[in-house]
Parts: structure tokens; C-alpha cells; sequence
């Protein structure tokens, strides 16, 4: 509902709630309970399907959303994780996020380079889904912009 409308993202990320509690889907960990642990998997998995693509809508458009959503505490480590997970449903969501985030020049110069998830992103390109390979392949056209410090270690 969000990822069009820019004054619904940006009503939406006025809350001081909703990111954090975005970020905290991310945080959940499964019990290690043995006759709950596939249902377990599962809802974490969706969890942190969840949250990245809400992620990605709230920051398809406005700079200032995109900044407070990368301030997120280990957001970036939460998504070069989810880039590397089983779920096939969580890595395309995690991409997306990522897409979504590499918009920004600003975070492109600092966040991007601190983290390098050019090197997740290109090893998620081996044996990926045409889905992700289409948002895989776009966001890689926003590291190698001219002005990206990811640039060259990727080439």
C-alpha cells in the first residue's frame, strides 16, 4: 500500500514505533523446542520476510525515511544475513530492502561501504530466481554508480 504513495510513507515513518518495531521482527530467534521447531523456523522466517519488505516500501522514495531506517540498530548485518538465508522468500525480501536502501546517494558514500553487501549480493546471483536476480541486478547498477565507493572492489 505504501511503496507508490509517498505521503503514505511518509505518515507512516512519523511514528516512532514503526521502524523500531519492524527492526525487532528481525531480532526474533526460534525456541529450540523439537516438536514446534519447522512451525518455529517458519514464523521467523516469515517474520524477517516481513519486516524487509516493509522496509523497502517505506524507503522507495523519501531520503529521510531511507536514513532512519539504515540508523536502525544492525539493520545492515540483519540484511546481509537475510541476503545468505534458507528461504528463498527471505532472500528476495532482503534484496528488495537492500534495492530500496541503495537509492541513497549519501547512504551509498558511508553505510554501503562500511558494510560490503556487494559481496553477499554478488554470491546471491549464483543459482538465484529470476526474481532475484532482476532486484539483485538493480541494486548492483546503484553500487557501481559513478560517485559509489563500492565501485571498485566490485569491478
Amino acid at each position: 500500500l505504501t511503496e507508490v504513495d509517498t505521503e503514505l510513507q511518509r505518515l507512516a515513518s512519523i511514528s516512532n514505533h514503526l521502524i523500531p518495531t519492524l527492526a525487532d521482527l528481525l531480532h526474533y530467534q526460534p525456541e529450540n523446542n523439537n516438536n514446534l521447531a519447522q512451525q518455529e523456523t517458519r514464523i521467523a522466517q516469515d517474520m524477517r520476510q516481513a519486516a524487509f519488505r516493509a522496509f523497502a516500501s517505506l524507503g522507495a522514495n523519501d531520503e529521510d525515511i531511507r536514513k532512519k531506517i539504515i540508523e536502525t540498530d544492525s539493520l545492515m548485518e540483519h540484511i546481509v544475513t537475510g541476503l545468505q538465508d534458507p528461504c528463498p522468500k527471505v532472500r528476495l525480501a532482503a534484496v528488495r530492502c537492500l534495492h530500496s536502501l541503495s537509492r541513497s546517494v549519501q547512504q551509498l558514500r558511508t553505510t554501503f561501504q562500511d558494510h560490503s553487501v556487494w559481496k553477499p549480493l554478488m554470491a546471491l546471483l549464483q543459482n538465484a530466481s529470476d526474481d532475484i536476480l532482476s532486484v539483485a541486478s538493480s541494486t548492483l547498477c546503484n553500487l557501481l554508480l559513478e560517485f559509489s565507493p563500492s565501485k571498485e572492489p566490485i569491478l
